[in-house]
């Protein structure tokens, strides 16, 4: 196999791994915190304290981690921000 079809191969299963990162957690803005469109991609909206969140895969960009988030408000990509974390029961 060649090294671009491994670097495919082991992006792929990075990936899937790292879906689960959060695992059973909601995530509650404390503070207005910006959200971007991708890792060190363009701010799109900001949450509002209060805004819940399901954070999904975190990934690094250059100097930042960012966790790729589905809030109420909408979806996108966060820096360390303020959240309450609250566990998620697991029926």
């Amino acid at each position: 196999m060649s090294i671009r079809k491994n670097s495919g191969v082991l992006f792929l299963l990075t990936s899937l791994v790292a879906c689960s990162d959060h695992p059973n957690e909601t995530w509650v803005a404390e503070v207005k915190t910006p959200v971007y469109d991708g890792v060190e991609g363009k701010l799109v909206f900001y949450l509002q304290p209060a805004d819940r969140c399901e954070p999904g895969m975190d990934m690094a960009g250059k100097a930042d981690m960012y966790t790729k988030v589905k809030c109420n408000s909408g979806d996108g990509w966060v820096m360390d921000g303020s959240f309450k974390k609250i566990a998620r029961s697991t029926r």
